[in-house]
């Protein structure tokens, strides 16, 4: 049995920032502030929920939705299974950060210096591919009201999934850099989408 804890702590802040600011001139990081956070960010959120608004309009408003379907169908498994994947890899990676801080790791775990065992032997990034696939999912709900199986309702997840190229890229670039061991489990597993072996 898994069991979730759930710990919120507001005063954190993401490692790579800390990295990428001290990769540019404070007015550079300022400007990158601006319009990457500030504003990217926010079209790019709202551009995610597309999906949802256009379902909600051809179903409410225009009253021209199709009957329940396979794309409905797909929208929801596809939305739970990625939200569970999503909280174990999520788990697994608090789980292992809060044995590294109180100096509890196994050894294998120490050798390594990052988390490799649970779903992370299956994938480096499992948590970052099933958020991606979550929105994809999102984006079938649209499909299935429209009868269409993809419009300009997917701009926002195509958006999303190249911010998160980027910032794989970024993770692992800083990985690489702080653990030796990091170059052969980039050969030994696969980047985002799970390598399963039978």
């Amino acid at each position: 049995m898994i069991a979730f804890s759930l710990h919120l702590q507001w005063d954190g802040e993401d490692y790579r920032w800390e990295v990428l600011r001290n990769s540019m001139s404070p007015a550079l990081y300022h400007v990158f502030h601006f319009f990457f956070i500030a504003i990217a960010q926010n079209l790019l959120l709202t551009a995610i929920t597309l999906p949802l608004a256009v379902s909600w309009h051809t179903t409410c408003v225009a009253k021209k939705a199709v009957p329940f379907n396979g794309y409905d169908a797909l929208a929801i498994i596809a939305c739970i299974f990625c939200l569970l994947i999503e909280a174990v890899a999520d788990q697994e990676q608090f789980d292992f950060h809060q044995r590294k801080h109180a100096g509890r790791l196994h050894a294998s775990e120490k050798k390594l210096g990052f988390l490799a065992d649970g779903l992370f032997a299956f994938s480096r990034h499992p948590n970052f591919f099933a958020e991606q696939c979550f929105w994809v999912g999102v984006c079938f709900f649209a499909s299935a009201s429209t009868g269409q199986w993809a419009g300009w309702w997917c701009v926002g997840v195509a958006g999303l999934i190249a911010l998160f190229h980027g910032s794989t890229n970024f993770t692992e670039e800083i990985s690489s850099g702080k653990y030796p061991g990091y170059a052969g489990y980039k050969k030994s597993v696969n980047r985002l989408v799970p390598r399963i072996e039978f």
